[in-house]
């Protein structure tokens, strides 16, 4: 059986790591095809992470138009977040599209929307990825998860959102990880001799969560480096797992199939300054309307619940509550966002509710708040901490360009950033919850052994693979650019 085209991602890779391990002869897979073809980046999303990144490479849309931005944004609830899920989304992914042409398979491509697929081709999602959607894994056709449910029972979930402090249980998760890399290669194995498969598309989730996990046992000047007992670098040894796999699906496929490897993001210290935003944005409101927020918070808890049962309603709803009493009561407030950036809501007449910013005062709101956030420094060394402010309807623009946030406040993550001080809102220290080790930054890469594989960018992945599919058998080009 043949495979025409090859294409194995590594999530969140991170480019600079993966430079230093080729040029030490660490990743001697990955070398051989970049030389027999080609590397270049891919470029990031300004101030989005991995959700935005999967789900432009799976639609070749960006986040305007495909409406994913976040795993968590604007929900039923007013001022409240909800997760997002692929079933919100509309769009159908590029590998569903060449399905209708030829056989494709899709094993593990994380937070993209779902399309229906041909007869003879496949597609697992949430067995072993980062960010599963439900708790068991689903597939076309059905009896593929079924399978995988029976003969891999124990289902660990990638818990990127943990922080791990104890070195044994750091190192109790890399050697999950490496069986877990090893598995899915078996599977991609067992499905190889089905069929001769036009495409087959693969996704490797273990280098995401272990940088998540281990960025500060690999990172000698992360602010909370430690070491391991046995002396190995987790996400190295991840990288190396991931290399010694690609050998064998590269020599499965023989020399004929035309290979890609990916990353749509890289990964770094977990320096980021989210954490004091809610401050900081409150300092640059009118004086007392956080207080006000608060009395009316009061005001509706008591109108909505009885004197008996006041102390039944759950804690959850009732810091539902307070979240979005407290944000109607805001001119901005922001929104939860754990990637390169924070991200800012305007509470605006006609779209929030209880919007208090007319639309004609859009503009001059976000002008003073880009303003004022382009002058916010460490107050331990005078650095700025700010790099850049992302106006979401001009870089993101579509019809669902206002369903999470107008700004992005992205972080200058070279060093950890203490605190925040202006001239207007003075100086922010707030005590920051510990923080998983490592997490998103700028740094996509691809490499293909087709030195013509040349993509533009994320949203221009889907073109390029559907190109370099179809030249296999000199067909037309399979995908443009958006696959509505």
């Amino acid at each position: 059986m043949t495979v025409r085209c090859l294409v194995i991602g590594w999530d969140a890779a991170d480019a600079s790591l993966v430079d230093e391990m080729l040029a030490a002869g660490e990743l001697p897979v990955l070398q051989s095809l970049q030389e027999r073809g080609t590397r270049g980046p891919i470029e990031a999303l300004p101030g989005l992470g991995d959700d935005a990144h999967w789900a432009t490479f799976a639609t070749g849309l960006l986040p305007g138009e495909h409406g994913r931005f976040h795993h968590r944004q604007t929900g039923d609830e007013p001022y409240i977040e909800a997760p997002y899920r692929r079933t919100r989304m509309t769009d159908v992914p590029f590998w569903s599209t060449m399905a209708a042409n030829g056989p494709v398979a899709s094993l593990d491509v994380p937070k993209s929307p779902r399309g229906e697929m041909a007869a003879g081709s496949r597609e697992v999602i949430d067995w072993l990825c980062h960010g599963e959607e439900q708790p068991q894994p689903s597939s076309q056709p059905p009896r593929l998860a079924e399978a995988l449910t029976r003969d891999h029972p124990v289902h660990r979930p990638m818990t990127c959102y943990r922080t791990y402090t104890d070195p044994q249980d750091i190192e109790a998760i890399a050697r999950q990880y490496q069986e877990q890399v090893m598995v899915r290669t078996a599977t991609i194995l067992n499905w190889w001799d089905d069929q001769d498969w036009d495409l087959f598309l693969a996704v490797y989730s273990e280098s995401h969560c272990m940088g998540h996990h281990a960025w500060n046992v690999h990172d000698p000047a992360h602010f909370s480096h430690i070491s391991l007992p046995s002396g190995i670098d987790p996400v190295k040894e991840t990288y190396r797992a991931l290399d010694r796999e690609l050998g064998k699906l590269v020599d499965a496929a023989g020399s004929g199939t035309a290979v890609v490897v990916f990353s749509l993001i890289g990964m770094g210290a977990n320096n980021e300054g989210t954490y004091l935003l809610d401050e900081v944005l409150l300092r640059l409101e009118p004086p007392g309307a956080a207080k006000q927020a608060q009395v009316r918070l009061a005001s509706r808890l008591r109108s909505l619940t009885p004197v008996f049962l006041r102390r039944l309603v759950p804690r959850k709803m009732k810091s539902m509550m307070r979240i979005a009493t407290t944000r109607a009561g805001l001119r901005v407030y922001a929104v939860q966002h754990d990637a390169t950036s924070g991200a800012i809501r305007v509470n605006l007449k006609g779209r929030e509710p209880q919007g208090l910013v007319e639309p004609g005062d859009y503009d001059a709101v976000l002008d003073e708040l880009e303003r004022e956030l382009r002058q916010l420094v460490d107050p331990d060394n005078g650095r700025t901490i700010v790099s850049d402010v992302v106006r979401v309807r001009e870089q993101y623009p579509g019809p669902q360009q206002d369903i999470f946030a107008d700004l992005l406040v992205v972080w200058e993550q070279s060093q950890y950033i203490n605190g925040a001080t202006s001239p207007r809102i003075g100086t922010v220290k707030v005590r920051r919850p510990l923080p998983r080790p490592g997490n998103h930054r700028p740094g996509g890469w691809y490499v293909s052994n087709r030195a013509e594989f040349a993509p533009s960018g994320v949203a221009d992945l889907a073109r390029a693979i559907g190109d370099l599919t179809a030249s296999q058998h000199g067909a037309a080009t399979a995908i443009r650019s958006g696959t509505r």
